[in-house]
């Protein structure tokens, strides 16, 4: 196992680590560092609580957990490490010990992270736009809608959500309607900007400019 970048490592009943493998040394440390130390003195006290869940839960029932947690390097650095982790049985199937093996995760996490980050950038400016942007699926089910919709027509998002588009139309304008969206819907090349008559909650007509 020593051509692998993952860390076997095994404790006792308390959590003091009795092996672990040589590529701790990725980390400024070496085994002699790490040995006889317990594994939580090294896990940042935000995680804590999670991983000695995780660890109660293989103790008391005998079964494997995948627990996600922060360490520091000798160094300092923090890492996210995933520990996917086992229990130890004696000759009678008593649990006697844990051991797991360590796979570090910063750059998925920090991708993770950086994802999200720009999901929420993204989402503060559909939900602040003067306009009103939707999602559909192919069907022309509204999959989302801005809060916009609220001041254009009427209606809340929720009401909207799960709806067909043309429900928005009014039953003299759908063939037009459904003709458009179709063309867009089937086109790959850009298309001018169609208007469309919508029906506003309070019953009057108004004209929305659709921009795909």
């Amino acid at each position: 196992m020593e051509n692998t970048n993952d860390i076997i490592y095994s404790t006792d009943i308390t959590g003091r680590i009795t092996n672990i493998s040589p590529q701790i040394s990725r980390y400024g440390y070496t085994s002699e560092d790490i040995v006889s130390n317990n594994l939580t003195s090294f896990i940042l006290a935000e995680d804590l609580p999670a991983v000695l869940a995780d660890v109660e839960k293989t103790v008391s029932t005998g079964k494997s957990t995948i627990t996600v947690f922060r360490v520091k390097d000798k160094s300092g650095t923090i890492h996210w490490m995933e520990d996917n982790g086992s229990a130890i049985f004696d000759e009678s199937g008593g649990v006697i010990g844990l051991s797991g093996i360590l796979r570090d995760i910063t750059d998925r996490k920090h991708a993770e992270d950086a994802l999200h980050e720009s999901e929420e950038r993204f989402r503060s400016l559909v939900e602040t736009s003067p306009d009103m942007i939707w999602e559909i699926d192919p069907q022309g089910t509204f999959l989302y809608v801005s809060p916009m919709v609220t001041r254009i027509l009427g209606y809340t998002p929720d009401e909207i959500i799960g709806k067909s588009i043309t429900d928005l139309v009014p039953e003299w304008g759908r063939p037009f309607a459904i003709r458009e969206l179709m063309q867009y819907v089937s086109s790959d090349g850009p298309l001018s900007p169609i208007e469309v008559t919508a029906r506003h909650r309070n019953g009057h007509d108004t004209i929305l400019e659709i921009r795909l």
